[in-house]
Parts: C-alpha cells; structure tokens; sequence
C-alpha cells in the first residue's frame, strides 16, 4: 500500500506541475490518502497500535498534494480543509515539534500558520518619528 500511495503523490506532483491537470492531481492525491490511510489505519488497529513516522508523513503530503489541486481547481474551502487535515495528521502524529508540523506551521497555506509579530506602520506625513509610539 504504501509503495502504490507514494507513486500516487508523485503522480499528483507532476501532473501539478502541468498546467491544467488538476482534476487528475486531486485523483491521484485522492488515492494516496485512501491508500496509506488504510494502512494507518490497519496500523493502529493492529496489537501493537504504532503507526509508522513514514505513513503519517506520507498521509500529510497526500493531504497537501490534495489541497493544491483544489487550489488549482479554485475550490477554496476544500483546500483549507485538506490544508487542515495535513497539518493535524503531523501535528497529532508526530508531534508538535517535529520537523514537519513546523514546515507546515510556516506555510503560508496552513489555516494554522504561525505569524510573526505585526509589523509597525510606516512613518507618513501625518505621522512624526516621536508619534511612533502612540496608537491612531
């Protein structure tokens, strides 16, 4: 399951890559995440219950493979959602501090992406250096 997954979101990565492909990407992604869910799934119905680091990180870009092609098709809500799904897979998976729940904390497209702090405004003819402080 998971060599057949992997080659499902290399697929959607190139037909991403290609203009107009998205309704065949989102099949492709779509497979992968039935495909390695299965085996998460299985995974953790099993005796022992672990489920492999390489299933979740596979499960988590099949996601993220998934919501650019919703992207791609404009369908907004559903990129958010399956932005969303990739960031919990890792975020409850692997943990808060691990390498990819901050990656994808960091993305711009992540419904749960961390921000520095406000930038201050920039000075203007209404607004002296010694104004700076004070709030409009």
């Amino acid at each position: 399951l998971r060599s057949a997954a992997a080659i499902h979101v290399q697929l959607a990565q190139c037909l991403l890559e290609a203009d107009g492909q998205h309704d065949r990407s989102l099949q492709h992604a779509q497979a992968a995440v039935d495909l390695v869910g299965r085996a998460v799934a299985e995974a953790s119905a099993s005796q022992e219950g672990v489920v492999a680091e390489d299933d979740l990180a596979l499960l988590a870009v099949a996601y993220e493979k998934a919501a650019e092609s919703y992207e791609g098709l404009k369908e907004w809500g559903k990129a958010s959602f399956a932005y969303t799904q990739a960031y919990e897979v890792v975020r409850r998976g692997l943990g808060p501090k691990h390498h990819l729940t901050k990656a994808l904390e960091k993305s711009m497209r992540c419904p749960h992406h961390t921000t520095m702090a406000a930038p201050s405004l920039p000075l203007s003819p209404w607004r002296s250096p010694r104004d700076a402080g004070t709030r409009l």
